[in-house]
């Protein structure tokens, strides 16, 4: 799925940002690397979260809850647990 459009940005140059920004690299490291303005950066850095928020949200959505209950005035929610290894 493609999550960035209309940018004058190779493939090369969002990976590299995108993966710096991961890594907990600071603004002016990541401009430094990639050769694009602070604000180039921020703006991708920023629009990519929103929409990986958005894709978050809809896949949450549709979790199907189990059960509900009631601990201690708590309610607490019950996720079915995948099964990766057969029993």
């Amino acid at each position: 799925m493609l999550l960035i459009y209309n940018r004058h940005l190779s493939s090369d140059e969002v990976q590299t940002i995108l993966q710096s920004h991961s890594e907990s690299s600071s603004l002016r490291d990541i401009s430094r690397i990639s050769g694009r303005a602070d604000g180039t950066v921020v703006s991708l850095i920023r629009d990519t979260s929103q929409k990986s928020q958005m894709i978050h949200n809809a896949e949450v959505k549709q979790v199907k809850i189990k059960n509900i209950i009631q601990d201690n005035g708590i309610g607490m929610i019950l996720l079915p647990i995948p099964q990766f290894f057969d029993s």
